[in-house]
């Protein structure tokens, strides 16, 4: 197959989509240094940030019950019409916390407020970035699917990208303090723009054979839990594993960077517009690279760095430089990466096409919301209680063993069917 630049073909739109949906979705979490002042004035510093944090964590929390919506109209409708709906979802949040009166004006209704766009956010990005890599590998030649799937991983992170931009252009200092509402207020613009493009492009071809030949599963999640519950639990280890190393490089430094050394919004936002365009930068090299040596390999030698990396990465952070703390956050970046771009095109493969939607959509989000979407607030938490900036070194390390032990004892065959490896670890080492 070949790709050009028009609006109906199927890798354009679901990185545009990409891109448009993550920008509305990462914009709380690169606001977070903003927003916390604004909405949890406190007069501790430390509780403000948690209950910032919390906020944060709890959008994960809401993208099980996206993926099992969104996965369900996938698997019975069509991936296009599941993909198109939540991008057009995500604007009504997003647009709320651009207009949203500060703590100062409606006092608790504000976080409240807060809270359920998070909440509704995480709702629709449930079924986003697992649906656009079904969409995109039902689409592409398998011996080129990590590639492809690395451009997918490449979008999500250039929608990260535009919202540090943005948000580093609206919180200088010659900037009026109440610009970053913009941000906000432009996402809606951008999720209309997303949803144009979703709305045109043709539906999957492995979806509509199977609609052809009347094999559309009426419960598809029933289904996964019934007959694939070892691919669901393998898929929400490496789900959450995935995002560890992300936020440990991007949200969590942030926090660092604010209470610790005192730099600007701005300066913030910079360097974390450094961060994602790196993950951007390198997801499809690690996808091509997947595509040569195996993606389960390059993932087990990505789940060992975690481990290696963990400490003298916060090492770095605990220096309280910025421009050591940036070389941590480089070296977690490229673990992470060559971690997470060969799954965006394995774990579709752990699950047939009239389940695929729900199993992966489903497994992946429980795993983002247990063990991603808290990372930040764990690592902050961890720094208080334990008096060391190195604490959260051991939050990684766990993260990655768990992720090795995984690849290891579960196991995919040639034909995809997934295997139970009845090692030990002993015959491992």
């Amino acid at each position: 197959m070949k790709y050009n630049h028009k609006h109906n073909n199927p890798l354009f739109a679901c990185m545009m989509g990409n891109v448009l949906e993550y920008y509305d979705w990462t914009l709380y979490g690169f606001f977070i240094p903003v927003l916390t002042p604004l909405y949890f004035p406190t007069g501790n510093l430390f509780l403000s940030y948690v209950e910032s944090l919390a906020i944060f964590a709890v959008g994960f929390l809401m993208r099980p019950l996206g993926g099992m919506f969104f996965g369900h109209l996938g698997d019975r409708l069509g991936r296009k019409h599941a993909l198109s709906l939540s991008i057009l979802l995500v604007i009504i949040p997003t647009v709320t916390i651009g207009i949203l009166p500060t703590y100062e004006s409606i006092g608790l209704f504000a976080p409240i407020i807060l809270l359920l766009c998070r909440l509704m956010q995480g709702f629709c990005v449930g079924g986003e970035y697992t649906g656009a890599a079904i969409f995109v590998n039902e689409h592409v030649m398998k011996r080129k699917s990590g590639l492809w799937g690395g451009f997918i991983g490449s979008a999500t992170f250039a929608g990260s990208v535009v919202a540090t931009g943005i948000g580093f252009l609206l919180t200088m200092p010659e900037v009026p303090s109440w610009a970053w509402r913009i941000a906000f207020i432009a996402g809606g613009i951008f999720g209309l723009i997303g949803f144009y493009i979703r709305y045109n492009v043709k539906e999957s071809p492995d979806f509509l054979a199977i609609k052809e030949t009347g094999k559309v599963s009426k419960h598809p999640l029933l289904q996964t839990l019934k007959t694939h519950k070892l691919p669901a639990l393998y898929t929400s280890f490496i789900g959450g594993a995935i995002f560890i190393p992300l936020y440990l490089s991007s949200i969590y430094p942030s926090v660092i960077l604010k209470t610790d050394l005192q730099l600007s919004s701005s300066h913030i936002f910079l360097i974390n517009a450094y961060v994602m365009s790196l993950w951007g930068l390198l997801f499809p090299m690690m996808g091509y690279l997947s595509d040569a040596i195996g993606k389960q390999k390059l993932m087990s030698w990505a789940a060992i760095g975690f481990i290696v990396c963990a400490l003298p990465v916060f090492l770095l952070f605990g220096t309280n430089n910025w421009v050591y703390i940036l070389e941590g956050q480089t070296i977690l970046s490229f673990v992470g990466v060559a971690f997470a771009a060969p799954s965006v095109s394995f774990l579709p493969e752990l699950f047939p096409a009239n389940i695929r939607y729900s199993g992966l959509s489903f497994s992946y989000s429980v795993g983002a919301a247990l063990f991603g979407g808290f990372t930040p607030l764990i690592a902050h938490v961890l720094v208080e209680w334990t008096g060391s900036a190195v604490s959260p070194a051991g939050y990684l390390m766990v993260g990655g063993l768990a992720a090795w032990l995984t690849l290891h004892f579960l196991g995919v065959g040639s034909e995809g069917q997934f295997s139970y490896k009845r090692q030990t670890l002993k015959g491992i080492v």
